[in-house]
């Protein structure tokens, strides 16, 4: 069966932090489209058939109600980093406002902001989240002096969504940061359509690589890239491989920290 040509795009490792991550995951899809096409020449898989749903319509609980999605705050926070490295997922690798006033809120907390946040105190994550009001911050952005209270990641993901942006940066990482929350059985599990499950790499579903650390998707990658580089799927590959090693060497340990927090819950 022929094969549609995989789109490449060269790497730039200053994009903010949820970019490369949004992008690692679209390739993941692309490398899964391909791969389903190669294997069933009955099929025609497309890169979008290979995410996840919002919501479950098997769910007992909920029944997939789309009023259960909201922006879930166990997406926003890679506590193996420092704010530094990126902790704060929404602005990392930008030099927005809200980055100015991290900086600020943690000089004014006794908060270091070169070493990870999973060493400090876990209230601060809180106030990372939902903002902080006690007090008003002085910042300096783009050589003016501001101030204001910082009002949290969650709500920042909130006033992108509701504000009607139409940026599609903005638009991935409203995606990225959604999940169903109010649901106590949906937000256990991600969902992915059973007939793409059907497609496995190595013996993996998309499920299954997606929830793997930094380090063994790299292994992942790597280990279907052959000796002599004969493959047609290699851009796609060389292209994961460079985004993950950029991931890896920052010391992120997975795509999404939700997947994290219900691996260490399950332990």
């Amino acid at each position: 069966m022929q094969q549609t040509m995989i789109a490449t795009e060269k790497f730039n490792p200053r994009s903010s932090l949820i970019a490369i991550i949004t992008s690692v995951q679209e390739r993941l899809k692309q490398l899964y489209a391909w791969s389903g096409n190669l294997t069933d020449a009955g099929s025609r898989w497309e890169a979008d058939q290979f995410s996840e749903r919002k919501t479950n319509g098997e769910c007992s609980t909920c029944s997939g109600s789309p009023a259960m999605i909201d922006i879930d705050p166990r997406r926003m926070i890679a506590s193996e980093l420092s704010l530094k490295r990126g902790a704060v997922l929404l602005w990392a690798g930008t030099n927005c406002g809200p980055v100015e006033m991290m900086k600020q809120l943690s000089e004014v907390l006794g908060i270091s902001y070169d070493r990870p946040l999973a060493e400090q105190d876990p209230l601060f994550i809180e106030i990372l989240l939902y903002g902080y009001k006690k007090e008003l911050l002085t910042y300096t952005h783009r050589s003016k002096l501001k101030q204001g209270f910082y009002r949290g990641c969650v709500n920042d993901v909130k006033f992108l969504r509701d504000s009607g942006t139409t940026s599609k940066g903005n638009l991935k990482a409203i995606d990225y940061f959604s999940g169903s929350v109010h649901c106590p059985d949906c937000s256990q599990s991600s969902h992915y359509d059973t007939e793409c499950l059907s497609v496995t790499i190595n013996g993996l579903t998309i499920n299954e690589t997606s929830r793997l650390s930094i380090q063994k998707l790299l292994l992942f990658v790597r280990d279907l890239i052959p000796p002599n580089k004969a493959t047609v799927s290699l851009p796609i590959l060389l292209e994961l491989e460079e985004r993950l090693l950029h991931l890896n060497k920052i010391g992120l340990s997975y795509l999404s920290p939700v997947y994290h927090a219900n691996l260490e819950g399950s332990c």
